[in-house]
């Protein structure tokens, strides 16, 4: 009987401890509150209805709404074209405050349904891509989110944009076709029956048309596209039009002269 009576305190001792332990549980559920730190949307979650979790496991991730930051790579030639402030080890920078940053306008590539946003670059990635030799911009949207005139559909994370980023003001900037750039540091002028050789600073370059800036007017000028490797300051050229008169000609005093021996 004693065995008994000791086997049923203990049952109800662990009867007691499991409704003590389910109270306490009740009470901590009744306190829980899964709260984001900030408005934002859910990217991914990681659990569902019904499921255990225990502490220090993740839910799913969320991200912020009140702005969003868009990874633009470049060019060092285009990253060069910006004018970004660069911060030294000492504090000093080579082109100004971080505050001067570019405007920068990103579209949607979608042609069915064009929305633009503006935003501003803050910063730049600290080390070339390893891959591609590229730099990257980073740029800032505030409220892509909230619906506004040009926008029709809300900014998704992963989206692809296009770039519209405010450089640079250059003066005295020809766009001239490639070719016509020699060594990526001068070009050939036609005057007078003679070349001039203008000594040029490359701007931009692409397979078809080089940006380039010139201390001298080349406006209304006779550009040399021909490849002429070897031309030197004052060489004497023609030109295929001229080529041509010539050969008319020529060609036409010989028809008289035939006429004439004819007769």
């Amino acid at each position: 009987l004693n065995t008994y009576k000791s086997r049923m305190i203990a049952i109800e001792a662990k009867i007691n401890a499991a409704l003590s332990r389910q109270k306490q549980e009740r009470l901590n559920l009744s306190r829980t509150v899964i709260k984001a730190p900030y408005a934002g949307r859910v990217l991914k979650k990681d659990v569902d209805i019904g499921q255990f979790v225990s502490i220090g496991v993740g839910l799913g991730v969320i991200y912020a709404t009140d702005f969003v930051y868009v990874d633009l790579p470049l060019s060092l030639n285009q990253y060069e074209l910006l004018g970004i402030p660069e911060t030294f080890q000492n504090g000093t920078s080579s082109a100004g405050k971080p505050e001067n940053f570019p405007q920068v306008t990103l579209m949607s590539t979608n042609s069915r349904r064009k929305s633009t946003w503006e935003g501003k670059i803050v910063r730049t990635s600290a080390a070339l891509d390893a891959d591609s030799r590229q730099i990257s911009v980073i740029a800032r949207i505030d409220n892509p989110f909230v619906a506004k005139e040009g926008v029709s559909a809300p900014i998704r994370i992963g989206q692809y944009l296009d770039a519209q980023i405010k450089g640079k003001t250059f003066t005295n900037v020809y766009v001239l076709p490639s070719v016509a750039v020699r060594q990526n540091k001068e070009i050939l002028i036609y005057e007078s029956g003679e070349t001039r050789v203008i000594p040029v600073d490359v701007l931009f370059n692409s397979s078809k048309k080089t940006i380039l800036q010139t201390k001298q007017n080349i406006l209304g000028k006779q550009l040399i596209i021909t490849p002429m490797n070897q031309a030197t300051e004052g060489m004497r050229v023609i030109t295929l039009e001229e080529q041509r008169r010539k050969q008319l000609k020529k060609q036409s005093k010989d028809n008289k002269n035939k006429k004439d021996e004819a007769s």
